[in-house]
């Protein structure tokens, strides 16, 4: 048996923006400069579970870790539902455990205000070949 964690989707437009910084109009009219949040995440393999470990830019108040609870192949969207809440540390970075199910897969992705993570997949392969289908 072995656990597997996949991404899964590419970055929203607003997170996959090179420069990260967008223009923001203020009361007096001018333009000022507004950094893009980000949220980057990975599944890793740490103390004989899974962690899934990510950093939000700027740092900023909560990040919701959601676990996708239907996806659809056709369209590529998911439903969401909120797994755990965690604070990132002073740099921005956080932590939360995650599981792979028995059969089947499960997608993970990072929330901070608007912005979302790329999803990924876990999953246990019983056989050699085996891919992670979608949950």
């Amino acid at each position: 048996m072995l656990l597997l964690a996949l991404p899964v989707a590419p970055a929203s437009a607003a997170a996959a923006s090179a420069s990260g910084v967008a223009s923001q109009p203020t009361r007096a009219g001018t333009v000022s400069p507004r950094v893009e949040r980000t949220v980057q995440i990975k599944i890793v393999r740490r103390d004989g579970g899974l962690r899934l470990v990510g950093k939000v830019t700027p740092r900023s108040g909560k990040v919701v870790v959601q676990r996708a609870t239907s996806c659809t192949r056709r369209t590529r969207t998911c439903d969401w539902s909120g797994y755990r809440t965690v604070r990132p540390d002073d740099t921005g970075r956080f932590r939360v455990r995650v599981h792979a199910p028995a059969h089947g897969s499960w997608a993970w992705r990072a929330r901070a205000g608007r912005t979302a993570s790329d999803a990924w997949l876990t999953c246990t392969k019983q056989a050699r070949g085996d891919s992670c289908p979608l949950p």
